[in-house]
């Protein structure tokens, strides 16, 4: 039980890490195209990666559909990390259940009438 718990656990922190990478990849590309220092192309990626978008900090006019496309990756990428946890725990529970169950079952008589 703990084996599995600490497996998802590394699969989250994982996941949260690549998260970051890709934020930190969208603020790279912010500071090199348009915002003036890495803390307002970071804040600026880190809320319109999560679509929060406070309005705060704006693009010029020239790049603001930057935001909306990565709001809309962060989106597809959540359900992405989402789908792949479940994944995750649904192979950990699966596999716990079905080791459970003997090899071999033995046929029932419903089996045997359509052998038969």
């Amino acid at each position: 039980m703990f084996r599995c718990a600490a497996l998802v656990m590394q699969t989250t922190v994982a996941v949260i890490i690549l998260h970051g990478i890709v934020i930190l990849l969208w603020a790279s590309c912010y500071r090199w195209l348009c915002l003036p220092s890495w803390e307002s192309a970071f804040y600026f990626s880190a809320s319109s990666y999560a679509t929060v978008g406070y309005g705060d900090v704006v693009l010029p006019s020239k790049w603001r559909l930057l935001g909306p496309l990565e709001s809309m990756v962060g989106m597809l990428m959540s359900g992405v990390s989402i789908g792949l946890l479940f994944a995750a725990v649904t192979h950990l529970v699966d596999g716990k259940s079905r080791s459970r169950l003997p090899l071999h079952a033995e046929p029932t008589n419903a089996d045997k009438i359509r052998m038969g």
